[in-house]
């Protein structure tokens, strides 16, 4: 099983086929930084398919697919967490 994220860098394997992030080709958008700490057996197991393409591409992808998030403003939260940001989801 794989899971594929929407984060812009890249998986990269050395010679003895360990896995590593590497950064995306549109560094304006690169997210290798976030993802530093992934373990190389989890790495294995995922896909960032936007690691290859600019932002520009992927908006033209979605725009082309007739996706409704082909205009959506860049977001700045926390990927994983809704609403408000990571400061609404804070308890205590």
């Amino acid at each position: 099983e794989r899971l594929a994220t929407g984060h812009y860098a890249r998986v990269t394997h050395t010679e003895g086929q360990r896995s590593y992030v590497s950064r995306g080709l549109d560094l304006a958008k690169d997210q290798s930084y976030f993802l530093f700490g992934i373990k190389p057996d989890v790495l294995e197991r995922l896909e960032f398919p936007l690691g290859e393409l600019s932002k520009p591409e992927v908006r033209g992808l979605a725009l082309a697919a007739g996706l409704p998030v082909a205009h959506k403003l860049d977001s700045q939260e926390v990927c994983f967490v809704g609403g408000a940001g990571a400061a609404s989801s804070r308890t205590g």
